[in-house]
């Protein structure tokens, strides 16, 4: 059974790259029921594998529109992880810092914004001393968790606050091969756009204090209709 939840799991995963997002679902939910069960008869041995399925099933969730239920699932999967992490801090803690940041986006997707916040602004602290260890590792990962914060500011309507983090992603994503960086510019430009539409002043001016410079033309410019 442990072989087949595992299999279930990835499965999901596999699904979900190739678009086949919702047949996914049911599949993700499967490695779900099974690792529970494994976990209620060895939680010791079972607890990671658990939490590795719950923070997939949730983004398996969201990726179909099922966001409402995506967040009570996330939200487990942070509070196993925490458990985990606080028994082994060294071996958890970059699963805790993702299922941080995948929860908080998932809070920011159902307006829950204001508990959103302190969430991504955890991954971000936790990615980043991460980082600080090894930074060859985990920069990549810290990078996301800096568009994350992002994103879940711009939902807070905090969008001067946003400009520090995605600029920092922006520019840190040059020490990356361009394959790795594509995955950071492109969306943290972005989101840039999208913070300048919804207060240009406040942005222009905090854009300046960051960095030295005037806003650019490409921020001016509309946001991509998937921005966020």
């Amino acid at each position: 059974m442990p072989d087949l939840a595992t299999s279930l799991n990835n499965h999901a995963n596999r699904l979900a790259e190739v678009g086949r997002r919702a047949e996914a679902v049911p599949v993700s939910e499967e490695a779900v029921r099974l690792r529970r069960e494994l976990a209620e008869l060895n939680r010791d041995a079972y607890l990671p594998d658990l939490a590795a399925s719950l923070n997939n099933h949730a983004n398996r969730l969201a990726e179909v529109g099922r966001r409402a239920e995506a967040v009570p699932v996330s939200e487990e999967a942070v509070r196993l992880r925490r458990e985990l992490a606080e028994l082994n801090r060294d071996a958890y803690l970059p699963n805790l810092a993702g299922s941080l940041n995948n929860h908080a986006v998932r809070l920011a997707e159902v307006g829950r914004q204001a508990e959103a916040v302190p969430v991504s602004e955890e991954a971000v602290r936790l990615y980043g001393e991460l980082a600080e260890l090894n930074r060859d590792a985990y920069l990549p990962d810290y990078l996301q968790s800096l568009m994350a914060r992002g994103y879940v500011l711009i939902a807070d309507r905090q969008f001067r606050a946003a400009i520090t983090p995605l600029i920092e992603a922006l520019q840190a994503s040059q020490e990356l091969p361009e394959y790795v960086a594509g995955d950071i510019i492109g969306p943290a430009a972005d989101l840039l756009r999208l913070a300048y539409a919804g207060d240009a002043t406040a942005v222009t001016d905090e854009f300046r204090i960051v960095t030295g410079q005037d806003i650019p033309a490409w921020m001016k410019e509309s946001p991509s209709a998937t921005a966020g």
